[in-house]
């Protein structure tokens, strides 16, 4: 009886084969069948749900191993029988479940023929254990009743005995109950469940006595139900005889005595009392994450795989306008706008894929139209069967958001403030300085003309001397006015600025500078193409003074979108790491202060710059954007 997913049952031709395969596996039953030598052709789902094997774990001589070994014997010798007379295939046997349990089976399989030549088996195992236990306790009974036949005291003496030494080595608690719910038998579990020193002290009782008053009802209801021919199950509580309450669970069936016209209730009972302590105390722990929850100043909620809602708290219900039953089991598509929810699916989507918490900073218009800000942290969280859900909270900063923007409009003023008075103090030591140095060595040379040849000769080294003064000194006057305010950024834009303050930066300190230059059909801002300006100047002067690099450079990249600037050397890192992640500074030329203030240029124009480390060597980088940023929602 060997099988094997191989084909479809020939029965069910002329059909297409995905109906066929559905309405097999439909069956609850398992369904299999075999060519005329018997080997193995086909077996619907349902053998390998109840094995929790797989077809090439049941092909071959595989399915012998689910059957029990006591049994194995017979139903090969059977089959073998079947296959050499054509007669119908039948026998009981023993199937192991997934779980390891053995249940009883009946198997039936019967010859189609054509022209009176067998072609193909076709068979079925059905599921037979609740039969079985039926026929083993019609059995017992019938085995109690024979026992009677010499003296219905003896029989029923003998009876009690019996069933006492079986109830009595179940660890669970089994009674038998009239219809009017009077305990007829208990065995010792039960007993000790009820908290009585004997069966005596309860015998022939109503059992309602130690129900529960709030369960009575329940109880009552669950013993006619019984009583009248069904089976059923409850959950309730008891009040044991020395006031111990107890959460219990028994499972009824009916059961008929034949020395009684009336059908009793046959009950296995549990005690679960651990376990609804355990779902309390969940219940209870829920209530308190969901109070917690719903106090909290920030908006929280949880999506399951499918990312819908499964829960909100009430301050998301609160700002979003909206009842949790009006969210929970929707997704955003559902509840939002199409571009609000796109954008907020994009940010689970970003989430799912890290797998690890992702912080955003969006914006959403209320309907009032005003605009709020929300720091917003989203993280995977698993649903209930295991999908990779999302979670998240969003705390409102619009504030903090306003007041970052306002100490931005400050600093920008403030570079602004900086830089109109660089460009005076430039435009004043041209004006006054550089123009009188340019007279004084124009009259240093009428001096050294109109001297006499005498005295000419005798001064001349020290005139000579002057004159390299007075050229050193214009040169170093240029030098800081190019730094105040570098001609060429205004003229030719930043890379012909950062190109030609390389050549003199290399030219002043002898560290190897390369300028990559970035695409001049994009123009920059002004005021951000002066912040990455001085961003340069500063990184460069850390570079020279603290990393001992020998060689440094500087890049920018631009697009319609961003741009951006680094500064790489390969130095050993001219920057403390530690004062790089606090920001301070001492102000005693350690670059201390240098790194705070090119952060504050970039955040002035709406940038951020970021430090990062190689071995050798320092890299910093400026994005600053150039369109308008995106509007966006919390979650």
């Amino acid at each position: 009886m060997a099988v094997r997913e191989i084909g479809l049952p020939s029965m069910l031709e002329g059909l297409p084969e995905q109906i066929q395969r559905v309405l097999v596996d439909a069956i609850p039953e398992i369904v299999w069948s075999a060519r005329a030598d018997g080997a193995d052709d086909f077996f619907n789902r349902r053998l390998c749900e109840y094995t929790g094997l797989r077809s090439e774990d049941l092909a071959g001589e595989g399915w012998q191993d689910i059957i029990h070994p006591e049994d194995r014997e017979a139903c090969r010798k059977r089959w073998s029988q079947s296959l050499a007379s054509g007669e119908l295939f039948e026998i009981e046997y023993r199937l192991r479940r997934h779980d390891g349990a053995y249940r009883w089976h009946l198997g039936r399989g019967v010859a189609l023929r054509e022209g009176g030549r067998i072609v193909r088996w076709f068979g079925t195992c059905t599921d037979i254990e609740e039969q079985k236990q039926s026929e083993r306790m019609l059995g017992d009974a019938r085995q109690q009743l024979a026992s009677e036949v010499g003296s219905r005291t003896e029989a029923l003496r003998a009876s009690e005995s019996r069933l006492r030494a079986i109830i009595d080595n179940e660890p669970e608690c089994v009674k038998l109950l009239d219809a009017g719910g009077h305990l007829l038998e208990m065995n010792s579990a039960g007993l000790r469940m009820i908290e009585a020193d004997g069966l005596e002290q309860v015998l022939g009782h109503s059992v309602l006595g130690i129900v529960a008053p709030e369960y009575r009802d329940a109880f009552r209801a669950l013993t006619e139900r019984v009583c009248g021919g069904e089976r059923a199950t409850l959950e309730f509580e008891i009040v044991g005889l020395k006031g111990t309450r107890r959460w219990l669970q028994t499972h009824a069936t009916p059961f008929r005595d034949e020395t009684r016209s009336d059908i009793l209730l046959l009950g296995i009972t549990r005690d679960v009392t651990e376990r609804k302590h355990v779902e309390q105390a969940l219940a209870e722990s829920e209530l308190r994450f969901r109070t917690f929850m719903d106090n909290s100043p920030a908006l929280a909620w949880i999506k399951d795989g499918q990312l819908r809602y499964t829960w909100v708290n009430q301050k998301h219900e609160q700002t979003r306008g909206m009842r949790g039953s009006e969210i929970v089991g929707r997704d955003d598509f559902e509840v939002r706008t199409p571009e609000a929810a796109r954008r907020i699916r994009a940010q689970d989507e970003e989430t799912r894929v890290a797998r690890r918490p992702l912080q955003f900073t969006n914006t959403v218009k209320r309907p009032d139209g005003v605009e709020n800000t929300y720091l917003v942290i989203r993280f995977p969280l698993a649903d209930a069967t295991g999908a990779p859900g999302v979670a998240g909270i969003a705390f409102d900063v619009t504030e903090s958001h306003l007041l970052e923007q306002a100490v931005r409009q400050l600093m920008t003023r403030l570079v602004h403030a900086q830089e109109a008075e660089r460009r005076k103090l430039a435009v004043d030591l041209h004006d006054l300085i550089g123009q009188k140095l340019t007279a004084l060595g124009i009259n240093l040379d009428i001096v050294r003309q109109r001297m006499p040849q005498a005295g000419a000769t005798a001064l001349a080294p020290r005139l000579h001397q002057m004159s390299t003064l007075l050229e050193e000194t214009i040169g170093a006057i240029r030098e800081v006015m190019s730094d105040l305010r570098p001609q060429v950024l205004d003229e030719h834009g930043l890379s012909a600025a950062l190109v030609q303050y390389a050549a003199d930066f290399e030219t002043r300190t002898g560290l190897r500078v390369q300028v990559k230059r970035a695409d001049k059909r994009v123009p920059l801002p002004h005021d951000v193409a002066i912040a990455l300006f001085r961003i340069a100047q500063e990184a460069l002067t850390n570079a020279a003074k603290h990393s001992g690099a020998s060689r440094v450079v500087v890049s920018v990249a631009k697009s319609r979108e961003r741009v951006e600037l680094r500064v790489e050397d390969d130095g050993r890192g001219g920057l403390d790491r530690r004062k790089l992640h606090r920001g301070a500074g001492n102000g005693n030329g350690d670059g201390g202060w240098g790194l705070p203030m090119m952060r504050e240029r970039a955040e002035a124009v709406g940038g951020r710059l970021k430090v990062e480390h190689a071995d050798p060597g320092t890299r910093i980088v400026v994005e600053v954007p150039l369109g308008h940023g995106d509007q966006r929602h919390p979650g």
